[in-house]
């Protein structure tokens, strides 16, 4: 018994440095390269705002599950409440070959995440992906973002 409680003190704080250093939390094989960074900050116009889950390729829809529109509820903690997802988009843009999708996960620990996919077709391939502070609300926020984080864990 003292072991489980220890566990579950351990939790939250392995959650909380995850969310003070988000460049940690990004698993040694996403990296993602100054080319990306540069094509966020350089291409924004290339990039389409989507505002509802619908509007994500139907092959992310299948990989990340039920989702909330932006702005609508859904279960951000534990407590579960029934006809709710679990997690909510927050902002999603697209180019013709590259998705920025950010969302929140709802849980023992409310998570925000980033992620870059390729999209090819009727199928997105996730590139990168990383633990944020905050949700992001737009690409200039993501790029911003990038440029403070990720060029420093390098």
């Amino acid at each position: 018994m003292k072991k489980l409680i220890s566990i579950i003190n351990v939790i939250p704080l392995l959650a909380s440095l995850t969310f003070l250093f988000p460049q940690y939390a990004m698993s040694e094989e996403q990296t993602l390269s100054k080319e990306e960074i540069k094509r966020v900050s350089e291409s924004q116009d290339s990039f389409k705002t989507l505002l509802k889950v619908s509007e994500l390729p139907a092959g992310l829809i299948k990989q990340v599950g039920e989702m909330a529109d932006p702005g609508k509820p859904f279960n951000s903690g534990c407590v579960r409440t029934p006809g709710l997802a679990s997690q909510a988009m927050k902002f999603a843009c697209a180019s013709n070959d590259r998705l920025w999708f950010s969302y929140q996960s709802g849980g023992f620990c409310l998570v925000n995440k980033l992620e870059l996919y390729e999209l090819q077709g009727n199928k997105s391939k996730l590139l990168w992906s990383t633990i944020t502070p905050r949700p992001m609300a737009s690409l200039s926020e993501i790029s911003e973002f990038l440029k403070k984080t990720v060029s420093k864990a390098k």
